[in-house]
């Protein structure tokens, strides 16, 4: 039986990890508030079965 390999992080991550901060893909500039934004969490209807 052929023995299977996880997912090679170590590999995989460096590179996109590298990139994104290159690109800023995840910065946020909140010193800039041209564009207002509304940002809503939704959480689950409490069940009524524990009443």
């Amino acid at each position: 039986m052929q023995e299977r390999r996880g997912y090679p992080f170590w590999e995989i991550e460096p590179k996109w990890q590298r990139m994104w901060e290159e690109r800023g893909t995840y910065h946020t500039d909140l010193s800039n508030a041209e564009r207002k934004l509304y940002c809503l969490v939704m959480f689950s209807y409490p069940s009524v079965k524990s009443f």
